[in-house]
């Protein structure tokens, strides 16, 4: 009888877990049209940029540190120094703002409430450079762009561990 109730419980309980877990999964697709639609038309640019650079758009959407609603991540085979790396990466994201200012599904997706408007300082942009061999290309080519909270950050490889060091930043403007 004692292990008919414990049965009765696990079981209960599971099934209660089961409900829960296909609510909430509901909940979250309810909400996707407007986000997919707003997507949409972010990653038609960014696969238009990608083709423009030779590059390859990997996500649309929050990258590792960078949490925003406004946010792509690109990979590159090309050595690229500092310098070409400024005037790529500044154009790319400068493009990218006013794009999305005047996109009317953003501006949907900001009207219901459902994020913030965007701004220099909420969106975000990621480059990483990698060699066919998957590894980061050495000094004095840069590893790794990021645009975060209004800052442009560069990256070179460390030559024996590959870590990123930062060589300098610069506001978004």
């Amino acid at each position: 009888m004692e292990n008919n109730n414990k049965l009765f419980r696990t079981s209960l309980f599971l099934v209660l877990i089961l409900l829960l877990c296909l609510v909430t999964g509901c909940m979250n697709r309810c909400e996707q049209p407007i986000d997919k639609t707003k997507r949409h038309s972010q990653e038609k640019y960014g696969l238009q940029v990608a083709e423009k650079n030779q590059m390859q758009l990997l996500i649309v959407g929050s990258v590792n540190d960078v949490f925003s609603d406004y946010c792509m991540l690109f990979t590159s085979d090309k050595e690229m120094s500092l310098e070409q790396g400024k005037a790529l990466a500044i154009p790319i994201a400068k493009n990218y703002l006013e794009m999305i200012l005047h996109d009317p599904t953003v501006a949907d997706y900001v009207a219901n409430k459902r994020g913030k408007a965007p701004q220099a300082n909420n969106i975000g942009l990621k480059i990483a450079f990698w060699d066919q061999d998957v590894n980061r290309p050495k000094p004095p080519y840069l590893a790794e762009i990021m645009l975060s909270k209004g800052v442009f950050h560069y990256y070179e490889a460390d030559p024996q561990t590959q870590s990123l060091k930062l060589i300098t930043t610069e506001p978004f403007e």
